[in-house]
């Protein structure tokens, strides 16, 4: 299974600030010498993983957010025939992630999950059932501190799946042409979906138990097209009511994913204020 992803490291660590890394089994590059991960000790791992139809170039806006901080980030966005693919496949996925964080010794890092859309929710919700199960493995050393869900999570739906396929069409298109192509390339995921597995069934149900024990910070929108914002709010209900906590901010103007582009400096304090507020212990104040 080819897994590529991208690390930053602070830019005052002994190696360079950017590594492309591609298959998990090749992450250890020698890139990362024994000084820096000594260095790099305690320093908060962000994971950001990327919407349908994201490209690393959009990604890189969110993690600037976090690098401007000083954090490591690691970017990786899901192929579009793994998310409508197996669940078996999308496990698969998941482990990818968790065992990358070992190649790069950051297992005993603090690590958030910074999750897009429902694509990305798919992998966290991977993630989640791995940790969480029966039998975690090495995976149980992984500190996990909090999860930011950006327009998301929602119940999959036929709608919501062609929204989203929809968005992916160039807006010089045709409007007729754009729908009959999102219909084709929707029905044949649809078609590979439904007789592969029926995890969108139970995705939704899957996050709301989730029983990582950390805070969560959901951020959506009520003018969102493709996420309706009363999923989240049933979310945050939810998960407020097994004792979990959560924090939230709701836009009334930005579309799917484009929170960032419509309320920056509100959205990256949102972010910023939530992973240290965990990290300095205040996370108690959340409600």
């Amino acid at each position: 299974m080819e897994f590529n992803y991208k690390v930053n490291f602070p830019s005052d660590l002994e190696q360079p600030s950017q590594v492309a890394v591609g298959d998990a089994s090749d992450a250890a590059d020698g890139s990362v010498s024994s000084r820096s991960r000594k260095r790099m000790s305690g320093i908060p791992v962000v994971y950001l993983l990327g919407w349908l139809g994201c490209q690393d170039r959009h990604l890189a806006k969110y993690s600037a957010l976090y690098e401007s901080e000083g954090f490591i980030t690691i970017r990786y966005i899901a192929k579009t025939d793994y998310i409508f693919s197996s669940k078996q496949n999308m496990r698969a996925v998941s482990v990818k992630v968790l065992e990358s964080l070992f190649e790069l010794d950051l297992q005993e890092n603090p690590v958030f999950f910074h999750v897009f859309s429902n694509a990305g929710g798919y992998v966290y919700r991977g993630i989640t059932d791995i940790l969480c199960g029966p039998s975690p493995g090495q995976f149980a050393q992984l500190q996990v501190r909090g999860v930011v869900f950006d327009s998301s999570p929602s119940r999959p739906t036929m709608m919501t799946a062609f929204r989203a396929i929809s968005s992916l069409q160039p807006p010089s298109q045709h409007w007729l042409i754009s729908r009959i192509k999102a219909f084709l390339i929707w029905a044949f995921f649809m078609i590979l979906g439904l007789r592969a597995n029926s995890q969108r069934l139970t995705y939704f149900d899957v996050i709301l138990r989730d029983k990582i024990a950390c805070p969560q910070l959901f951020l959506y929108s009520e003018a969102d097209s493709i996420v309706p914002c009363e999923d989240i709010q049933k979310m945050i209900q939810g998960r407020r009511g097994r004792g979990y906590k959560v924090r939230e901010v709701m836009w009334k103007d930005s579309e799917h994913v484009a929170h960032l582009l419509k309320h920056r400096d509100e959205y990256k304090a949102a972010c910023i204020e939530f992973v240290n507020d965990i990290l300095e212990g205040r996370d108690k104040e959340m409600d």
